[in-house]
């Protein structure tokens, strides 16, 4: 049966929801540092576990639903910031409502004139889509039927193993 939740996203707990990007997504900020070409920091969640009983798990409640973004960082002066996300088996991703407050704060990030979107990983499938937020952008989604656009980009997996989307912006969204 279909666990995906109305966005696409799986609802697995919040410890390991992610992993698989976050680690491809931290390998290539490792690599960006080394070689000096950007500094990209994951954010992180603030919050605490709470215990619900005798042989149930704890569950996390976080300090604020509404935090910044998943990453930020900085390229060459200009502000980053970006949401990750993941889709199992699906050929299109839309924000779920309840992470409005996602998108308005990276809309506030690009009215700043910083550089700001939402990195889509087609699981299984070896791509990364990054759709570029605007102040006043429509509601989030992707189809991965369609090709890209000037704000969106679609990036394979490199021989690597990681997802150079530096490289990406770089040549589309920072000329």
């Amino acid at each position: 049966a279909d666990r995906t939740g109305p966005d696409g996203m799986m609802p697995v707990p919040h410890a390991g929801r992610g992993s698989g990007l976050e680690a491809l997504l931290d390998l290539a900020h490792r690599l960006y540092r080394t070689r000096d070409l950007a500094w990209v920091e994951h954010n992180g969640i603030a919050g605490t576990w709470r215990g619900r009983g005798t042989g149930r798990k704890p569950v996390f409640t976080p300090v604020s639903r509404r935090a910044a973004p998943d990453y930020y960082g900085c390229f060459r002066g200009r502000f980053l910031a970006f949401d990750a996300k993941e889709v199992r088996g699906r050929t299109a991703w839309r924000l779920d409502k309840r992470y409005a407050h996602q998108l308005e704060r990276l809309q506030a990030i690009a009215a700043a004139r910083g550089i700001a979107w939402f990195a889509v990983e087609r699981v299984g499938a070896g791509e990364l889509w990054l759709l570029r937020i605007w102040p006043g952008s429509d509601w989030p989604a992707v189809d991965f039927r369609e090709p890209e656009t000037a704000d969106t980009l679609r990036l394979p997996v490199g021989p690597e193993g990681w997802y150079d989307w530096l490289a990406a912006i770089q040549t589309a969204w920072l000329v």
